[in-house]
């Protein structure tokens, strides 16, 4: 029980006041499609989604920036390579702004497949969400993008599927939930 709170046992109603989230300023983050995108060599760009959460009430804006892997990473069975800046990708930063009562805002990531890096395929860079302005903050799972670079269109399935089956099943629960709650 809350310290100095009393609870009327004759009255029939309750006056509860909830706050809008833990971050009612807003919480910035990629969408789930933008989180781990998969795109093959030929693609000159890729398109992420950024959205935000609560009050929309003000503008606010979030720095991003691209950001090269420090080392080969394991993903699953498959070794993922460093995507290499100007080779593979524009090395790019600056300030994305949601106005007033927008709730998502587009980020476009420019590719250099005519020059490519001599590092094998599939190969990966992130782009990360960083200093969100008026109380924002950004989300500390959701606030990076790992863009993924594949040789063809089979390997976008096979990352893809790959990646579907090494995700923890406590990840779907969210989406169960949603499913049931509809």
């Amino acid at each position: 029980m809350v310290e100095g709170a009393t609870i009327n046992q004759t009255a029939c109603f309750a006056n509860v006041t909830r706050l809008e989230s833990d971050d009612p300023r807003g919480l910035v983050y990629f969408a789930q499609g933008s989180r781990l995108p998969i795109v093959t060599l030929k693609a000159t760009s890729i398109s992420l989604q950024v959205y935000r959460d609560s009050s929309t009430a003000s503008a606010i804006s979030v720095k991003y920036c691209m950001q090269e892997l420090q080392k080969a990473e394991f993903f699953g069975p498959t070794l993922i390579w460093p995507a290499v800046a100007v080779q593979d990708f524009v090395m790019a930063e600056g300030t994305l702004t949601f106005e007033t009562g927008e709730k998502s805002a587009g980020l476009d990531v420019a590719l250099t497949p005519n020059i490519g890096s001599s590092n094998p395929t599939p190969k990966r860079f992130c782009v990360a969400l960083s200093d969100a302005t008026e109380g924002a903050r950004v989300h500390p799972e959701f606030g990076v993008a790992n863009i993924t670079l594949v040789s063809d269109s089979g390997s976008v399935f096979s990352v893809s599927l790959h990646g579907r089956a090494s995700k923890p099943l406590a990840d779907d629960q969210e989406v169960v939930s949603h499913i049931h709650n509809s």
